[in-house]
């Protein structure tokens, strides 16, 4: 389980969107808007958006981490985001211990 979760957080685009997701929970905010809201910085829009529909996006929500909305181009907490939270917690809370660019920020394209 804890490899699987270390898998999932490896990539920057699923990182990104999981940790962007834990901050608008933190702030009351319910979903993220696609691409708008989780942007990799030096990432191509097109490209970006591409990789996340046909990638990332699928296998975080058919793990359950994120409830994906197509047609309307958000995601929100799944019912198991619960599995990943204390890693992204620990992530999140220590980002400025870790070497630069461990952890992508994500850059508002608003």
């Amino acid at each position: 389980m804890f490899n699987d979760l270390l898998t999932i957080v490896a990539n920057d685009y699923r990182r990104c969107l999981l940790l962007t997701l834990l901050e608008r929970d933190r702030n009351r905010e319910r979903d993220v808007r696609l691409p708008d809201d989780v942007a990799i910085s030096g990432a191509k829009r097109d490209e970006q958006v591409a990789e996340l529909r046909h990638c990332h996006l699928p296998m975080l929500a058919s793990g359950d981490l994120i409830e994906w909305h197509q047609e309307d181009n958000w995601v929100a907490k799944g019912s198991r985001f619960d599995d990943i939270e204390p890693l992204l917690r620990l992530l999140y809370d220590h980002g400025d211990e870790l070497p630069d660019r461990w952890l992508e920020t994500p850059v508002a394209a608003k």
